[in-house]
């Protein structure tokens, strides 16, 4: 995944705090519980776009919605953001390149 990495935000959509997972083929949206170290998505409401994916990009979604589907804990550490559930483990880096 580091060839296309994830970005993640979160954002108020419809009152409701959503993480946002834009992936090498749709950016997927899902409603989540945030508290001081666990993640809960609403697995049955995760929303994406419309293209389709085929091969790795394809595969790399999915994999991505599986991860959404469980309970996932974070930690920060700097720059460094590691969100990890039974799935697997995603870091991600802020990004201080845009304002």
């Amino acid at each position: 995944m580091t060839e296309k990495p994830l970005k993640m935000n979160f954002a108020m959509m419809n009152g409701t705090r959503t993480m946002v997972i834009v992936t090498p083929c749709n950016a997927l949206n899902v409603p989540v519980t945030v508290t001081d170290s666990l993640i809960t998505p609403d697995a049955n409401s995760i929303a994406g776009g419309a293209k389709g994916c085929l091969g790795a990009d394809g595969d790399h979604e999915e994999w991505v919605r599986k991860f959404l589907s469980q309970p996932i804990t974070y930690s920060q550490a700097g720059m460094k953001y590691t969100l990890k559930n039974e799935i697997g483990t995603v870091e991600f880096k802020r990004d201080t390149t845009s304002g």
